[in-house]
C-alpha cells in the first residue's frame, strides 16, 4: 500500500461507506493547538491492463451517475482484507469473462496526490488473457469490452482523462513513462 500521510497520533472520527476520517491535534507555529483531519479511502482500487495478442483489452461503460459512455480500464474497488492482485483477477473475470496466468503489479497510483488525503490505485498488466466466463455485472454497471491499439487506447485516455487522472497524465506528460509502458507490455 502506499505510504500513510496521516501521523500516527491520528484517532478515527468518523468511519463511513467508502472514506473514514480521521482528526489529530497539530501544533502551530505561535504555540496554539489546532484540529487537523484527514481522510482515507476504505477501499483503495485497482486498474489492470489486460493484454489479448497486441492489442489492450478497455471497457466501454456507463453508471448510473454517468452523463455519458466513458472508456477506461477493466477494475474496481478492493474488498475487505483482499489482496490487490486478488482484486485484480476478481475483476477482470467479472468485468470481461477473462484470466490470466502472467500479473505483474506496475504502479500504485496516489490518485488524489493531496496532503491527508489516501486513496490508492494498483496498476497491474495482465497477459496472455483468454474468456474463461461470461462477464457478471454489478446491477450499477453497463459495461462493453473492446480491443484496441496502443495508439488508440493513448487516444482513449486523451479523451476520458477525467478516468485516468494522476496517470493519464503522467503517460501524457511523459514521453519516458510512455515508451516505458509500451516496451513493458510488448508492443
Amino acid at each position: 500500500m502506499g505510504q500513510s500521510k496521516l501521523p500516527q497520533n491520528a484517532k478515527l472520527a468518523f468511519r463511513g461507506e467508502l472514506w473514514d476520517v480521521y482528526q489529530w491535534p497539530q501544533k502551530m507555529f505561535d504555540g496554539s493547538t489546532a484540529i487537523f483531519e484527514g481522510l482515507k479511502s476504505r477501499r483503495n482500487g485497482v486498474k489492470v491492463m489486460a493484454l489479448s495478442g497486441n492489442k489492450i483489452i478497455m471497457t466501454k461503460e456507463e453508471r448510473p451517475d454517468s452523463k455519458k459512455p466513458y472508456y477506461t480500464l477493466i477494475g474496481g474497488q478492493m474488498d475487505d482484507n483482499e489482496e490487490p492482485i486478488e482484486t485484480g483477477k476478481r475483476e477482470l473475470l467479472e468485468e470481461a469473462g477473462l484470466e490470466s496466468n502472467n500479473w505483474e503489479q506496475i504502479e500504485v497510483i496516489d490518485v488524489l496526490n493531496y496532503p491527508r488525503i489516501e486513496f490508492y490505485i494498483y496498476l497491474f498488466i495482465a497477459r496472455n488473457c483468454v474468456k474463461v466466463a461470461e462477464p457478471r455485472l454489478d446491477n450499477g454497471e453497463k459495461i462493453e469490452t473492446i480491443e484496441v491499439t496502443f495508439e488508440q487506447f493513448i487516444e482513449n485516455i486523451s479523451s476520458n482523462i477525467e478516468r485516468f487522472g494522476s496517470f493519464g497524465y503522467s503517460l501524457l506528460n511523459n514521453k519516458q513513462k510512455l515508451e516505458a509502458l509500451k516496451s513493458k507490455i510488448g508492443l
